[in-house]
């Protein structure tokens, strides 16, 4: 099976996050795991229609799709941010419709719920098959326990994408209302008086 490891970390492989990756490699030998820094990359993708291109001809390839970032500020990191506003500008999202996904984080647990929100939500827009998000702490990758959740999270991923088990959305669509701007009537200068100090 494909995965596709769309890495939402501006430090690219070196992240914290992309070591929990790297173990599900070495857990399931059995899936390939193409691993894309997307954040890292960002302004090579944005000037670069022949990285765009193959970046997107992997989407097309892939069995799975895993969304991978750490938490910033209650959210994903503004470069993650900027490849979504890309994908969405260039009219790609079509390309990663029917598609089973997940997200996954790495964070201090303070409000990366909403991060997930988020990603949840534009996986539901592009009409991908969202599953599950699987939030843990940087250091989580030292217990035992937690790496049995996190295997285990990865087995669910698995099993869902090669049963084709169907998702329900749970945030409704996106509505863009057309509109025109135009100018209201423009209103009489008022004159408040000088106030001497």
């Amino acid at each position: 099976m494909k995965i596709l490891v769309l890495n939402g970390s501006p430090k690219g492989k070196q992240s914290i996050t992309m070591q929990y990756v790297h173990y599900l490699e070495y857990q399931f030998p059995e899936h390939s795991f193409n691993i894309q820094h997307i954040s890292h990359r960002v302004q090579e993708l944005s000037q670069n229609q022949t990285e765009w291109d193959a970046l997107m001809s992997q989407v097309q390839e892939a069995d799975g799709i895993l969304w991978a970032f750490p938490v910033y500020f209650l959210l994903v990191p503004s470069q993650y941010k900027r490849w979504i506003e890309l994908v969405q500008s260039r009219n790609a999202t079509n390309l990663f419709a029917g598609k089973y996904t997940a997200s996954f984080s790495t964070s201090a647990h303070f409000y990366d719920h909403t991060a997930h929100a988020y990603i949840q939500g534009i996986c539901e827009d592009w009409e991908m098959q969202y599953i599950n998000f699987f939030s843990a702490d940087m250091m989580d990758l030292l217990h035992s326990q937690t790496r049995r959740q996190w295997l285990s999270f990865a087995k669910e991923f698995f099993y869902c994408i090669t049963q084709s088990m169907p998702t329900l959305k749970k945030y409704p669509s996106l509505q863009i209302a057309p509109w025109v701007y135009s100018t209201g009537p423009v209103q009489p200068k008022v004159d408040l008086g000088k106030k001497k100090l």
